[in-house]
């Protein structure tokens, strides 16, 4: 699973847009994108779709295509779309959030709206997508409903998990989860990145 897995700093991960005015916790990681070291929260990222994943190396070479930020799977029957998002969890009494670089398919028509704009500072939507990212630590987190918010400026959109869904992630983004829960995930990707 650690293949799959990196940590971001947040200016790589959300492509500089976003600056930290609260201090920032001590966890000390090396970027996997820009290779410094930083000594705050990394977002942990999945470098794509689960069904990518899936896939042999000569389908991913013959009917696949990816990006940092879109995913085309094109079967002979369909084309499955997939689109990065930022997927928060809270933090219960503290000022940061947990974040999470996953993947979600999207319609035909949202993909196709989102690559239109996705250059624009001033683009924002709003659409319905299914988590396709195994978060570690959670029961299969695949198909999940989400709602998709695209933001205006060029960080990457943001994730509603619908609450009617009853699972343990769908919990935790409205409930949050503990600070030293949080650290504990983000240790044990860095342990995975490791070895």
């Amino acid at each position: 699973m650690g293949k799959f897995l990196l940590l971001i700093c947040y200016p790589a991960y959300l492509t500089g847009q976003m600056f930290w005015k609260k201090k920032k916790p001590p966890i000390e990681f090396e970027c996997s994108r820009c290779g410094e070291l930083h000594k705050n929260w990394p977002a942990i990222t999945y470098n794509a779709p689960w069904q990518y994943h899936t896939l042999t190396e000569s389908e991913k070479d013959e009917i696949a295509q990816l990006s940092s930020d879109f995913c085309l799977i094109n079967w002979e029957d369909q084309t499955d779309r997939f689109i990065r998002t930022v997927l928060q969890i809270p933090v219960n009494n503290f000022e940061l959030t947990l974040e999470y670089g996953v993947w979600v398919s999207v319609s035909e028509q949202s993909f196709k709206n989102y690559d239109e704009n996705f250059e624009r500072t001033d683009y924002e939507s709003g659409f319905f997508g299914w988590l396709c990212s195994k978060l570690e630590g959670y029961e299969d987190t695949l198909q999940i409903p989400t709602d998709v918010v695209a933001n205006a400026g060029t960080q990457r959109p943001t994730l509603h998990l619908h609450k009617n869904h009853k699972h343990p992630l769908v919990t935790d983004f409205y409930k949050g989860i503990a600070k030293e829960e949080a650290e504990r995930r983000i240790h044990q990707i860095m342990k995975q990145n490791a070895g």
